[in-house]
């Protein structure tokens, strides 16, 4: 019985396809479709973090053998560039904290805000990569 395999983010981007039909067993079989069908793709992947998903239920690694036939989720966790949101959010602090002229601590917000917005920009959008199909 073929099992729908979804992927997700720069994973989806990466193989070029967001689902994927295969005769496969588990989520480990699943890894192994994908690794064994996109060249450099396991390498990829050690890069990031994955949750994985069968049905609605998210597994654990030790999980990753449970016989299925349902619907198996692979999804990158977002982890972005979190130093700009705290260097913006450090600068903001201090502009309210010790900044007492009204202008230069609307200016200094203002910087504030944009690194603060560029560092959850860089989180969330995504990531250029090549695709590497056989």
């Amino acid at each position: 019985m073929l099992t729908k395999i979804k992927v997700y983010g720069v994973l989806r981007k990466y193989v070029g396809q967001s689902e994927f039909k295969a005769d496969i067993n588990n989520p480990n079989e699943a890894f192994s479709f994908l690794y064994s069908n996109f060249k450099g793709l396991e390498k990829h992947m050690s890069e990031q973090i994955y949750c994985v998903k069968v049905g609605d239920k998210t597994i654990s690694q030790d999980q990753i053998f449970l016989e299925t036939n349902k619907e198996i989720q692979i999804i990158p966790v977002v982890h972005g560039n979190l130093f700009w949101v705290a260097i913006g959010a450090a600068v903001k602090w201090v502009a309210k904290k010790y900044i007492a002229n009204k202008i230069l601590n609307y200016v200094i917000t203002y910087v504030a805000v944009n690194m603060i917005q560029k560092g959850i920009n860089q989180m969330l959008s995504p990531q250029e990569q090549t695709q590497n199909q056989q």
